[in-house]
C-alpha cells in the first residue's frame, strides 16, 4: 500500500505485506481499501493520517459467509465421517459432514490457508496457517478451533505421526520443520 503525492509524483510512504492489486481512498478521511481477488478475498483497510507512515488496520472477507473459495487442500476423516477443506482465496477451512455433505463449520484460518491433517482417531484436525506462521488445531466433534501453535515462518505441509504425538509441519520461508506437540487444545 503506497500513498502518493501527485503534485510532487513522489512516493510519501508504503507499507508492506499484502498483494492487492485495486484500491479506493475515502474522499472525506484519510483511509483507504485495497484488494486482489485473484490471490485472496479480504478487503485491507487503510489509514494514513501520517502520510510517511500508513498503517494498516486489518482485513474482512469479502464476501458472504460461508465463503469457501479456491479449495488448496483436502483430507478425510480415518473412520470417514468428516472431511476438512482449506479454502486459499478464502482463507478458512470448512468442516464437511460426509454422511450428509452438509458444512458443519467454516473456521476462519489466516491468507492462505495451506495442508490439513486429521489424527488417528478422526478428533483433531491440524492446519497450516501460512500467513500467521502457526497451525491452528481443529476439535472436530465441537466443530471450533480449539488452540493455535506458533511454528517458524510460512508453514505449507504437515504430516501427524502414527501415536497422534507430534505434527512435522514443513515451513517453506524458514526452509525448517517446526515440531508441534498435540494434545488437543492443550497442544
Amino acid at each position: 500500500f503506497s500513498v502518493l503525492d501527485f503534485a510532487t509524483e513522489t512516493l510519501i510512504g508504503q507499507t508492506e505485506g499484502n498483494s492487492q492489486n485495486y484500491g479506493a481512498a475515502s474522499p472525506t478521511a484519510a483511509r483507504a481499501i485495497g484488494y486482489d481477488p485473484i490471490r485472496n478475498e479480504g478487503i485491507y483497510f487503510y489509514e494514513y493520517i501520517n502520510p510517511a507512515a500508513p498503517h494498516y488496520l486489518g482485513q474482512t472477507p469479502a464476501g458472504v459467509e460461508p465463503e469457501a473459495d479456491c479449495p488448496r487442500r483436502v483430507t478425510i476423516s480415518p473412520d470417514g465421517r468428516r472431511a476438512v477443506i482449506t479454502n486459499v482465496l478464502s482463507g478458512n477451512a470448512v468442516l464437511l459432514n460426509l454422511e450428509t455433505l452438509a458444512v458443519e463449520a467454516t473456521f476462519p484460518i489466516s491468507p492462505r490457508p495451506q495442508d490439513v491433517a486429521i489424527t488417528s482417531d478422526s478428533r483433531w484436525a491440524v492446519v497450516c496457517a501460512m500467513e500467521n506462521n502457526e497451525v491452528d488445531i481443529i476439535d472436530l466433534e465441537a466443530g471450533a478451533i480449539v488452540a493455535s501453535v506458533p511454528t517458524n515462518t510460512r508453514p505449507s505441509l504437515l504430516s501427524i505421526l502414527p501415536d497422534d504425538s507430534r505434527a512435522m509441519v514443513a515451513t517453506i520461508q524458514g526452509n525448517t520443520v517446526s515440531v508441534v506437540r498435540l494434545a488437543g487444545a492443550a497442544s
